[in-house]
């Protein structure tokens, strides 16, 4: 079980010159685990609750609607800010503006808040991918608006039905 600390629901946090991790990873001995997962779609992001206060998990038929809501709504209300870029920039860089985006705003700390403590991200493509080197590039260099790049799990499912992962490697 100790893998899933650094797999599930944690995060890399940008700092000054040494990033940290965030493990919210938990057993059921331990105490409370995140129950959601961070979706990522045409710039906005989102929190969906995968497990319920009874621990059990929500269906699949749930899961599908929440999904297909969060697409066609990520669509309807245009591009989004696409913060998630920011994961992407140099890391002291990124640890100033995390900082600041935390400073000026509770709403702000909140929503990072969430986002660290998503189980996993999902993100919504439109981009097709044709071969699996592509598809490679796509998971791990695509879209940098649409994917939080510091979630040590994230999946990513394109229009045309492929899917990529992109995984943090970190020493445990």
């Amino acid at each position: 079980m100790n893998q899933f600390r650094s797999l599930f629901a944690c995060t890399r946090v940008p700092s000054p010159s040494v990033d940290r991790l965030h493990r919210h990873f938990k057993t059921a001995s331990e105490g409370p685990c995140p129950r959601h997962l961070m979706v990522a779609s045409n710039g906005h992001v989102y929190s969906v609750d995968v497990i319920c206060e009874d621990e059990s998990i929500i269906s699949i038929s749930e899961l599908k609607q929440q999904f297909s809501w969060i697409e066609s709504h990520s669509k309807s209300i245009g591009r989004g800010p696409g913060v998630s870029a920011l994961t992407t920039t140099n890391r002291d860089i990124w640890a100033k503006n995390w900082k600041h985006l935390v400073d000026i705003s509770s709403t702000n700390k909140e929503i990072l808040d969430v986002i660290d403590k998503a189980l996993i991200c999902v993100t919504f493509s439109d981009a097709t991918s044709g071969t699996i080197n592509e598809n490679a590039h796509q998971a791990m260099c695509g879209d940098v608006h649409n994917s939080w790049f510091d979630k040590s799990l994230s999946g990513l499912f394109n229009a045309d039905g492929t899917f990529g992962s992109n995984n943090e490697v970190v020493d445990c």
